[in-house]
Parts: C-alpha cells; structure tokens; sequence
C-alpha cells in the first residue's frame, strides 16, 4: 500500500517472499492476491501411487460420506465454496464439468482422485453403475430390513399357493400386508426374484 510505518521486528508480519504489511488489512489484502492454483492445492493433499491404484486423499478435509472437500472460490454472498476433491482432480486434468454432469468413480472409493478412475455421467448414469456393481442396500443390506432371503423366498411361495391367506402371512413373519402384497407381485425383493 506505500504506507511509511515504524514497527519493532517482532510485529512484522512476513510472507515467503519477505514482503512486509502494516496492518492485518493489508495483509489480507495481498494474500487474496496471492491465490495458490487449485492443482497445487489438490495434488499436496492427495497420494499419487501407480497409474492403476487409486490415489486416496490423505490431507484437508472430508465429508461425512468419506469424500475430500477443497475450496473453490466464493459464492455471490461471499461465502466459501467447496467441492469434492474428485471434482477437482477432474476439473485440474479435463477442464469444466459441464451442467448436468456428476464425476463418477469406476472404483467406487470415495477418496479416489485418480483422473484415469474418474468418468463424467448424469445422476442416472451413476445410479444404474450402482446398480449394476451391487453397491445399493437391497434385502438383508437395507438397514430396515426385517426379512432375510430366506423368508422373503418363503412369503412368495405361500402367497402362490391356493386359498392363502395374505394377512396371516404377514403376521408369521412380523411384516405389514403390503410387504407380503409386494413380494407376491414381484415389486419387493426384486432382486431374489428378477435376475
């Protein structure tokens, strides 16, 4: 800022490059316009390893689903913007994610970085790889499941022999009607039923 001032050595503040403010102001000030690229703040936070590994994030945050969180820039409010670092790995080696689009992992490991583990899909895209890898809570992996395999097996051959009985069946095995209805049809617990 040109400003003249007198201070004592230990009230200087210093950066890297021995640039001295005269207040916390100014400071500031330049530090914002000393900005650190955003691949040098992404690759010291992550561990490159071989071509084919994942390369996990090992420094700075994360979020509760295990995924690395940097900052990127500032809302219109002023507010920090953050994004996943997978985001960033793929802003970084591909450029701008378009509107629309997710950053998918083919390796399923939420701290994985690595560009060539990363594809660009829409929500969809995402949910049917999910899908397809097994990776969403279907039967006895749903944390409110009540039925195994097994029983879910048995309700779908009592409610197709004749002259059953649906609600003494729900009642045997300590689930709704509606749970015995959907089995019967085919809606619920697909997945033993529609390979």
């Amino acid at each position: 800022c040109s400003v003249t001032f007198w201070v004592n050595n230990w009230q200087l503040r210093s950066s890297e490059n021995g640039a001295n403010w005269c207040s916390r102001k100014c400071y500031y000030i330049a530090r914002k316009e000393a900005v650190i690229p955003l691949a040098d703040r992404l690759w010291t936070r992550v561990d490159i390893r071989m071509h084919e590994e994942c390369w996990p994030v090992v420094k700075g945050a994360t979020n509760p689903a295990g995924y690395g969180v940097i900052l990127y820039g500032r809302l219109p409010n002023g507010r920090k913007k953050m994004i996943g670092t997978h985001r960033a790995a793929w802003i970084v080696t591909n450029g701008p994610i378009p509107d629309g689009l997710h950053v998918c992992h083919t390796c399923d490991n939420p701290p994985c970085c690595n560009p060539s583990h990363l594809f660009l899909g829409t929500r969809k895209d995402n949910m049917d790889d999910m899908v397809a890898k097994q990776r969403h809570t279907i039967g006895i992996r749903h944390p409110m499941a009540k039925l195994t395999d097994d029983n879910a097996r048995e309700i779908y051959r009592l409610s197709h022999l004749p002259r059953r009985n649906r609600y003494k069946i729900a009642e045997q095995f300590g689930v709704t009607y509606m749970t015995v209805s959907r089995i019967e049809r085919g809606i619920g617990w697909t997945h033993l039923f529609n390979p």
